[in-house]
């Protein structure tokens, strides 16, 4: 791989190396120009929908992760990927990253860009392998109906489970919209993927119906390791 794809798609290289569940995903580096229709058209014909997200150099690193500052598109038709793709580069230089920049002296971030099989999201959410508030040694999933960008964009509050020494320290009320045996699923991965990756982790997936997806990986930083 370049090294120029930034650090989500590399850490989505990574997850496929380890035989996680990843949808299809293409990503353009970042000294790559922009492709034509044409060009999308041979990669991913004119089926289904995708998500185009970025992959800024430094960004979901262990110092500056660049969370939340750059554009992320989602159930994208094959035939607007292309524009996507430039929508997605130029939110590198969006108010909001330069902001970042300026606060955190930053470098300026080269843009790769990732564009990923949207799959069809019966629950979405993400999972931790330490509590990223309190550095605890337990698996906090949290997951929303459909689409994960509902945990942020749309103001909805997730469903949160707790896992510790093998059981629920926390879990929804009444009815869930996560079934108990994915969530304990999630959680056993959730703390194998650590495992590999060699420290704390962040991630995002989507449950289809059938089958948990993994779509993205990041370290959690900045938590005390009081492993308790």
């Amino acid at each position: 791989l370049p090294r120029d794809i930034g650090g989500k798609a590399h850490h989505l290289h990574w997850m496929v190396n380890q035989d996680l569940r990843v949808p299809h995903t293409w990503v353009l580096p970042t000294d790559a120009p922009e492709p034509d229709q044409a060009t999308v058209a041979a990669q991913f014909g004119y089926t289904g929908s995708w998500a185009v997200r970025s992959s800024a150099v430094g960004e979901d690193g262990d110092t500056t992760s660049w969370a939340g500052q750059f554009d992320t598109l989602l159930d994208v038709e094959a035939s607007d990927v292309a524009a996507a793709i430039g929508d997605v580069r130029r939110s590198a230089e969006n108010p909001s990253a330069a902001a970042y920049r300026e606060h955190t002296g930053a470098a300026a971030a080269g843009m790769a860009v990732i564009v990923q099989r949207m799959v069809r999201p019966v629950v979405s959410g993400v999972s931790f392998s330490r509590n990223p508030i309190t550095g605890l040694n337990e698996v906090v999933i949290e997951s929303v109906a459909g689409r994960g960008d509902a945990l942020v964009g749309d103001g909805i509050t997730p469903e949160r489970w707790i896992e510790r020494w093998g059981g629920w320290s926390e879990r929804p009320d009444g009815d869930a919209v996560l079934p108990e045996e994915v969530a304990a699923d999630i959680a056993e991965q959730t703390r194998s993927i650590a495992g590999l990756f060699g420290g704390p982790v962040d991630l995002e997936w989507v449950w289809d119906g059938d089958e948990v997806w993994w779509v993205q990986v990041r370290p959690i930083t900045g938590i005390e390791d009081i492993g308790i």
